[in-house]
């Protein structure tokens, strides 16, 4: 008896994940809205935030690196010669049970909120695919804010647009900015920990990746090895993460009403420069001509901040950052996310969405 219980009790810890994940699938996305990303989800991140945000570091980061090191030394110690396949044996049901149960964790308090109700309508918006003509309208107003914005930021001595504040100051900035915005629409309020920089960066930067949200500590972690006014974009987007916006697009949206709301001249330019390409490149597809006389008119300083961006990436242009993208691409997919990473480029449905309603259209 003992035997069989024991039996039942790993067979429950090795389908709580696969269990996890197919009620993700299922769930009814009205349940998921009132239940966890405004319920019990919210206020597991903001008990989780405020516990490992009393220190600077990641955590996860650490942990990340401890759970590499330690499968390391377990791969080590399991393929020695002596009784490798009875230790590879019994740690196999503990390995899968502790992935199972952290993936089934992971699902309940975060993962769910990709079957929370579209953000389009907590916001009140009426999204419809964009016309050309408003394409071209919001993408020039775009690039007029790039162009004004660019030319109030700071530079390096090399000419290359930079943060008005350090990393640390900024990181605050987008977390008080972020409760601004919180406080005109509730379901983004909340207090949170800012976001951490990433001691591994360069690794980041190999993978191709900006930033990442580890919703099993709650923490947004930024890759502080990019050019800096990536940053206050990218800082707000993974505190949109934070908040239970699970959705690339969504995230993509509100990190960018945030940064675009602030005061700082830094945090609009990084707005700007997310937004414009995504609309001007949209607008692009059906007057290509347009679109390209349009990108053109550019100011200098903008210029030179791509060029310093070209370069930053050819030092990491390799299969590596591939390899990266597809691990992406496959989480994504797994969360019920058909189009992968293609989801980052629908924010333009949703900025199209903002233009109308600010312009009463």
């Amino acid at each position: 008896m003992s035997t069989l219980r024991n039996r039942a009790r790993w067979a429950l810890l090795l389908a709580s994940g696969p269990a996890a994940a197919l009620a993700q699938r299922t769930a009814d996305p009205a349940w998921v809205e009132a239940t966890v990303a405004r319920g019990w989800g919210l206020r597991v991140a903001a008990a989780l935030s405020r516990v490992t945000g009393t220190v600077s570091f990641s955590i996860g980061e650490v942990c990340v690196v401890g759970l590499v090191a330690g499968a390391a030394v377990g791969m080590w110690r399991t393929f020695r010669p002596t009784d490798r396949w009875a230790r590879a044996r019994r740690a196999l049901p503990w390995v899968l049970a502790t992935a199972s149960l952290t993936w089934a964790w992971g699902m309940a308090t975060w993962g769910l909120n990709y079957r929370r109700e579209p953000i389009r309508k907590a916001f009140g918006y009426s999204v419809s695919k964009p016309t050309p003509d408003e394409l071209g309208q919001l993408g020039a107003a775009l690039i007029s804010e790039l162009n004004d914005t660019r030319a109030e930021v700071s530079e390096d001595p090399s000419g290359v647009a930079r943060l008005g504040d350090d990393i640390p100051d900024a990181f605050r900035r987008a977390s008080a900015t972020f409760d601004r915005l919180g406080e005109r629409h509730g379901f983004l309020g909340g207090s949170y920990a800012p976001p951490k920089p990433i001691f591994l960066s360069p690794i980041l930067s190999l993978l191709g990746i900006g930033g990442v949200y580890n919703p099993l500590t709650a923490e947004p972690n930024l890759n502080v090895d990019m050019p800096t006014f990536f940053l206050p974009f990218n800082a707000c987007h993974e505190l949109a993460h934070q908040r239970g916006i699970a959705r690339e697009d969504e995230a993509n949206f509100v990190g960018w009403l945030a940064a675009h709301d602030d005061a700082g001249a830094d945090f609009r330019y990084s707005a700007a420069r997310f937004a414009s390409r995504h609309i001007v490149v949209a607008w692009g597809r059906t007057n290509q001509a347009e679109a390209w006389e349009l990108w053109q008119s550019r100011s200098a300083g903008v210029l030179r901040d791509e060029a310093a961006v070209d370069a930053w990436r050819a030092r990491y242009d390799t299969i590596i950052a591939d390899a990266g993208e597809a691990v992406n691409d496959a989480y994504l997919r797994s969360n019920g996310v058909h189009d992968g990473v293609e989801s980052y480029g629908r924010v333009t449905d949703l900025l199209v969405a903002w233009w109308r309603a600010r312009e009463g259209l």
